[in-house]
Order: C-alpha cells, then structure tokens, then sequence
C-alpha cells in the first residue's frame, strides 16, 4: 500500500465551499488522487515530448532551415 493521498487525506473526495463562503459545500472526486485515495507517484518530467536530434549528416544551411519554418507556420 502507498500513502494517503495529501489533497484528500486518504478521503477519496475533497469538500469545496464556494466562493462567498457560505455554507453550501460541494464534494468532488479528488483530482490529485483521482478517488483512489493514495498518493500519485513521480510525474514522468520534462523531457518527454523534447524533439529528437538531428543526424550531423542532415545539416541544413540558414536558408533551408528559414523557409522549412515559414512553410511550418503558414508563410
């Protein structure tokens, strides 16, 4: 078993009051958690959707890499 999840405190719903404090109170599914009540693991970081390098054989000049990003954002 993992921890208790530190939003909901191992509730599995997270009480919200709205924004004039009154009394109403709405319950949700915590969305730390999303209801299972333990803590999320590591998140997977940054680099996951970084571009891939080029091969140094597949070197363009200035001018190839310019018109590839005008043609890329529709100029």
């Amino acid at each position: 078993m993992g921890d208790t999840c530190k939003g909901c405190d191992g509730r599995k719903v997270r009480e919200h009051t709205d924004k004039d404090n009154v009394m109403k109170t709405i319950k949700k599914t915590c969305s730390r958690c999303n209801g299972s009540g333990l803590e999320p693991g590591p998140s997977k970081g940054k680099g996951r959707f970084r571009p891939k390098p080029k091969d140094p054989d597949e070197v363009q000049s200035h001018e190839d890499m310019v018109r590839e990003f005008l043609a890329r954002h529709g100029r």
